[in-house]
C-alpha cells in the first residue's frame, strides 16, 4: 500500500513539472539555422528539434481540399492555439535584428519603422502575457550591406497541459466518420433471425 502512495505521489509531482522549450532562430543574409529543444525533470531528458533539417523529405498533400472539413480543423487549431497560449509561461524573450546600409536615410528609416512595428506588437503581447526577461535590439550599421535577426524564446509549460493538448489533437484528428458502418455490411440485412 505504501509503494502505490509513493508511485502516486512522484507521478503528480512529474505531472505538474514544467517543461521548457528553448526556441532558437538566426538569420544572416544566406543562412537560416532554427532549433528547438526542451528540458524535463530538471534538464534529465533534453531533446533536440531541427524543423528546417532539409534531409528528410516531405509528405505530399492531397490536392482535393474538402472545404468544410477543412474549416473546422482550422476551427479547432485556433481554439487549440488559444489554449497553448493561456497556459504558457514565456520565461526568455530577446530579439537582435541587423540591418545595414552604405546610404544612412535608408537605414534611418527602416530602424524608425521597425522600432514602430516592434512597439505596437510586443506592447500587445505584454499586454497579454508577463514576460520575465525581454530585450530587444535593433543594431544598424553604416559601412556594409547587412541584414540579420537573432531570436531566442524560453517557454514553460506544464506537463498536464501537454498530455490534454495531445488528446485534443488525437480527438480531432481521428480518422473515420461518426454514420459509417463496417464494409460488408448490406442495407437490406436480416438482423433478427
Amino acid at each position: 500500500m505504501i509503494y502505490i502512495i509513493i508511485f502516486l505521489f512522484i507521478f503528480i509531482f512529474l505531472l505538474f513539472l514544467p517543461v521548457k522549450f528553448h526556441i532558437e532562430f538566426k538569420f544572416e543574409e544566406s543562412t537560416i539555422y532554427f532549433k528547438i529543444s526542451s528540458s524535463y525533470l530538471f534538464g534529465i531528458f533534453s531533446p533536440e528539434i531541427y524543423p528546417l533539417d532539409r534531409k528528410k523529405n516531405n509528405k505530399s498533400s492531397s490536392k482535393n481540399p474538402e472545404v468544410l472539413k477543412n474549416i473546422i480543423k482550422e476551427l479547432k487549431t485556433i481554439e487549440l492555439l488559444k489554449y497553448i497560449w493561456d497556459r504558457l509561461d514565456i520565461e526568455k524573450l530577446e530579439i537582435k535584428k541587423f540591418i545595414g546600409s552604405r546610404n544612412p536615410y535608408i537605414i534611418s528609416i527602416l530602424y524608425g519603422l521597425m522600432w514602430s512595428f516592434d512597439g505596437i506588437i510586443f506592447n500587445y503581447i505584454l499586454s497579454l502575457k508577463d514576460i520575465e526577461y525581454m530585450d530587444i535590439d535593433i543594431i544598424s550599421n553604416f559601412e556594409r550591406e547587412e541584414l540579420g535577426i537573432d531570436f531566442n524564446c524560453i517557454i514553460k509549460i506544464k506537463m498536464v497541459y501537454i498530455i490534454n493538448i495531445w488528446f485534443k489533437l488525437i480527438k480531432s484528428h481521428k480518422g473515420g466518420e461518426k454514420n459509417v458502418g463496417t464494409s460488408n455490411r448490406r442495407i437490406n440485412e436480416i438482423y433478427n433471425e
